[in-house]
């Protein structure tokens, strides 16, 4: 029972160091995202940011770990639905980012 214990006990203390250093990488990446968005002469204030995704997913995004789909709206569209959208992807091995492109 003890030796139980102790394995769960480690267990634990391990999965909860991954998931620190992923939020840590989420925190990093997004940190890049705000700082290139700053960069593309727009008033970074009236945007929020509304996704963060890795794209290590399966499926048509898939491009692997180091690379995140990062996406910002305009404040004064967020109600209306579609369109306002900054599209950028983070290559966080790199600490780079560029522009994907804009929603309508």
């Amino acid at each position: 029972m003890r030796k139980i214990i102790l394995f769960l006990s480690a267990l634990i203390i391990i999965v909860a160091d991954c998931e620190s250093a992923d939020h840590d990488e989420t925190n990093e990446v997004i940190k890049i995202a705000n700082e290139f968005i700053k960069s593309l002469d727009i008033k970074s204030e009236e945007y929020k940011l509304v996704g963060v995704k890795n794209l290590v997913i399966s499926g048509n995004d898939y491009k692997g770990e180091r690379y995140w789909k990062i996406t910002y709206k305009s404040r004064n569209v967020i109600d209306k639905g579609k369109g306002g959208e900054i599209f950028i992807e983070v290559d966080f091995k790199e600490k780079k980012a560029k522009l994907l492109g804009y929603g309508e």
